[in-house]
């Protein structure tokens, strides 16, 4: 009796074992990529800095995640990221396997009314940001003008790839709230064309992200033949620290509440996300694979030799500016709408 009373008490722990294995199981079901690909779609041309950010990312994301799935980027440009963003939004399949880098402008164009807009910026599942980062206007040596006191008096042409970007909005934002008298000549594939135009004579200028610019003109910078006129944060860059930002030259409370709107999205930097919908499995999977890739000693090693800035911003963290940023109060965007298109 008593051997048999032991057999019914070892079966009954083994029971109780399984039953406690089961959720581990399910989870590492629900999270697995294996087999599958993962695509991060680059809402921006392959040459830029946002391709190169997607591109280092995918080269190692897969062996981060659950089940070490094939990673590839692929590469979505158009209207300045909002092309790419309705896709993954509406087309996307569900399920973790396709995320996107975004620039700066989406996570807000959608609360500025964005003409072609056709998502939710707070619906997005935000994975986190390869790094923030700060915008510059940069102009080339020769250009008339290049500080703000010089662009008040005389006219910079610059290059825009859209006007649902910030090479768009930022322009015209200053001339409309400090009296610059910016050209703004719209239909440039990317900052590459731009970079290139300015070289040509085509453009004086152009609006970009420091870290790409020091990327990929840091010769030129060293030359002088690029000169930062402004920057577009909420802090000054460390190795920027003699050009002042935008928020500097903001005299007024109206003034300043535009500015700071314009200056916060560069917090969001390189940012990533995934469709809505996707399993709060997959998500929490993508977020620590990605923040476990972006600390990879491989893949820090190639973004020193190409000149690109690694800082880690958790998911979590998106997603509550992504919010701060949906919660602005209806009188500052509608400043911030007419200050821009």
């Amino acid at each position: 009796m008593e051997a048999e009373k032991t057999a019914r008490i070892a079966l009954a722990c083994v029971g109780l074992t399984m039953l406690a294995a089961q959720p581990a199981c399910a989870d590492e079901t629900q999270t697995s990529f294996a087999g599958k690909t993962v695509t991060v779609v680059v809402a921006a041309e392959a040459g830029g800095a946002y391709g190169l950010h997607g591109r280092v990312l995918a080269q190692y994301l897969g062996r981060h995640l659950p089940g070490k799935p094939t990673a590839v980027a692929q590469y979505t440009p158009g209207a300045s990221g909002v092309r790419a963003a309705n896709e993954l939004y509406n087309v996307s399949p569900k399920d973790g396997t396709t995320i996107a880098i975004f620039t700066t402008a989406v996570p807000v164009a959608d609360t500025l009314n964005v003409t072609g807009v056709k998502y939710r910026s707070s619906s997005f599942n935000w994975l986190g940001s390869m790094s923030d980062t700060l915008g510059v206007m940069i102009f080339w040596h020769t250009a008339p003008a290049k500080t703000v006191e010089q662009a008040r008096k005389v006219e910079d042409t610059v290059g825009s790839t859209g006007r649902a970007g910030n090479t768009y909005k930022i322009p015209m934002l200053m001339n409309r709230v400090l009296g610059t008298k910016f050209k703004i000549v719209l239909g440039y594939r990317g900052t590459g064309a731009m970079a290139l135009a300015m070289e040509r004579g085509e453009l004086n200028g152009s609006n970009s992200t420091w870290s790409a610019i020091k990327a990929a003109h840091g010769a030129q910078l060293r030359e002088g033949k690029l000169v930062p006129m402004v920057q577009i944060g909420l802090e000054k860059a460390p190795d920027l620290q003699h050009v002042p930002l935008l928020l500097d030259f903001a005299h007024t409370s109206a003034q300043r509440e535009v500015i700071e709107f314009a200056s916060m999205q560069y917090q969001l930097g390189f940012v990533l996300a995934a469709p809505p919908a996707v399993p709060h499995a997959r998500v929490a999977a993508l977020r620590q694979g990605i923040a476990d890739a972006l600390r990879d000693p491989k893949l820090l090693a190639d973004a020193a030799r190409l000149k690109m800035s690694i800082n880690h911003v958790p998911g979590e963290k998106i997603e509550q500016l992504v919010r701060r940023i949906a919660a602005t109060p209806k009188s500052v965007i509608d400043k911030v709408i007419a200050a821009t298109r």
